[in-house]
C-alpha cells in the first residue's frame, strides 16, 4: 500500500471528535484490498460516535452477497466493540446498536430503489405499482415485452407456423439469454 493509499484509508477509518463524517466517499478497489473492512470501520465509528443514528444509515452495495457480508461484518464489529467496551454505559449503547443493526439500510441499489418506490409512491411519476427491476432477467423480460408489443407481427411466423404462444416465446427468449450470457443492447 502506498503512503497516499494509507493516508486515504486512515482518513476513512478515523475516529474521534474532529472527524468529518459529512463527507461521502465512493470506494473503488480490487478484490482483497480492504474495501469492506474500511467501510465497516467507518460505519461503526459513525454509529458509535453518534454522528449517524442507525435509522439514517445508508450503505449501498452491488450484490446480495456483498450486502449480506457487510451486514455480518458490521454485526461482528459492533459485538467486538461491545466486548471491549470500557464502561457499562458504553456496553448498553452498543447493545442498542446491535439490536437495531438489522433495521439499518444496508442493501443493493435495487433493494434501496424498491424501498424508495414503496415508501414514496405518490412522489414518483411512475405509478404506485412500480417495481424496481432487481436483476438481468427482469430487464431481459422487459426488453422482450417491449419489442413484442411494438411489432407483434415480427413473431407471426413463430406463432402461426410453429404454434408458439406468447408465453412460450418469452420463456424461450429468457432461456436463450440465460444460457448464452447474451448482452442486451439498448437503442
Amino acid at each position: 500500500m502506498t503512503p497516499s493509499e494509507r493516508a486515504i484509508r486512515d482518513e476513512l477509518e478515523a475516529k474521534g471528535t474532529n472527524v468529518n463524517f459529512k463527507v461521502n466517499y465512493l470506494v473503488e478497489a480490487g478484490a482483497g484490498a480492504g474495501k469492506t473492512y474500511t467501510m465497516i470501520q467507518r460505519i461503526a465509528n459513525q454509529l458509535v460516535s453518534g454522528d449517524c443514528p442507525p435509522e439514517k444509515l445508508v450503505a449501498i452495495t452491488f450484490t446480495v452477497k456483498s450486502t449480506q457480508e457487510m451486514k455480518k461484518r458490521l454485526d461482528e464489529e459492533l459485538a467486538k466493540r461491545r466486548q471491549n467496551a470500557a464502561t457499562e454505559e458504553e456496553k448498553a449503547f452498543l447493545d442498542e446498536l446491535i439490536q437495531v443493526s438489522g433495521q439499518m439500510q444496508i442493501s443493493t441499489i435495487h433493494s434501496f430503489c424498491q424501498k424508495l418506490l414503496e415508501s414514496m409512491p405518490f412522489q414518483s411519476p411512475l405509478g404506485v405499482d412500480m417495481q424496481a427491476m432487481d436483476n438481468d432477467i427482469s430487464i431481459c423480460r422487459s426488453y422482450f415485452r417491449r419489442r413484442y408489443w411494438e411489432d407483434p407481427s415480427c413473431f407471426d411466423v413463430l406463432k402461426t407456423d410453429w404454434g408458439f404462444t406468447y408465453q412460450e416465446l418469452e420463456d424461450a427468449f429468457l432461456r436463450c439469454y440465460e444460457t448464452n450470457e447474451a448482452e442486451i443492447v439498448y437503442e
